[in-house]
């Protein structure tokens, strides 16, 4: 279904290590804990092998627990067309798993439960902004610079850069275990732009969550990820392996296959 998930059924913690200002924010909520279901594998590492989508040459690449990867490259590449392909709402051949669970095994609301895909632009089918949550902790919500008082507006009242982050918000509650971002940051201010990614690289790393990244900012890239991969003439190229990295993103050790 839609919905993303039973956020009632998490746990939560608040994240070790006090920062001081200007890095308040970061630490200003609590982070949403992985929930193991039976058979699911905690920690799992997000695989690619010979993916093949529309217009793409065969895929292989492996994203670790709790890594960012960013993936550039033209408009028109290819870029949203592999993401969809992950989460399984774009035709394929391949394989793709999720530690030991594939795709291709898993019924496709279950599997995008787990792979959580955030589209460019969000989609809200509901008149209301709470109709589309259960239930959001208000620090969420502060963390995001948005007031409590947001869930009861109706969806037309929201501004572009609101729904982006409260799509944000969305997506998490329903605490994925792998995360397909397609530039969750577009069309936002600086200061929003900082909130959403130390929002979504500190639920990386407390949840040791595999990442990819759309984005066409150089700067941010070197902000949220240590491997960068870009797509040009259908194939996917390495451009950075261990490159700049301001502590927004993972700091675990990566490969690719």
């Amino acid at each position: 279904m839609d919905f993303f998930g039973d956020p009632c059924t998490a746990s939560w913690q608040t994240p070790k290590g006090d920062v001081n200002p200007p890095d308040r924010l970061r630490h200003s909520y609590r982070v949403p804990l992985r929930i193991t279901v039976a058979g699911e594998d905690p920690l799992a590492e997000l695989v690619l092998e010979k993916l093949e989508v529309e217009g793409l040459s065969p895929v292989d690449l492996t994203v670790r627990p709790a890594e960012c990867v960013a993936l550039t490259g033209p408009s028109g590449s290819g870029k949203t067309r592999l993401l969809r392909a992950v989460c399984d709402m774009e035709p394929h051949s391949g394989a793709i798993r999720l530690g030991e669970t594939y795709c291709e095994q898993t019924p496709a609301p279950l599997w995008r439960r787990r792979v959580g895909f955030l589209p460019t632009e969000s989609r809200w089918w509901k008149e209301a902004v709470g109709e589309h949550f259960r239930d959001v902790p208000e620090k969420w919500l502060d963390r995001m610079g948005l007031d409590p008082e947001v869930m009861q507006w109706p969806v037309s009242r929201l501004s572009s850069g609101e729904r982006q982050r409260l799509a944000v918000l969305r997506l998490l509650a329903n605490v994925p275990d792998a995360l397909l971002l397609d530039e969750p940051t577009a069309n936002l201010d600086p200061n929003n732009r900082d909130r959403v990614e130390f929002f979504l690289t500190d639920y990386i790393q407390s949840n040791g969550a595999a990442c990819l990244w759309v984005s066409h900012d150089s700067e941010q890239m070197d902000r949220i990820s240590r491997r960068c991969y870009e797509i040009r003439d259908g194939r996917l190229f390495q451009v950075r392996e261990g490159g700049p990295s301001n502590g927004r993103a993972a700091a675990a050790d990566t490969g690719s296959r």
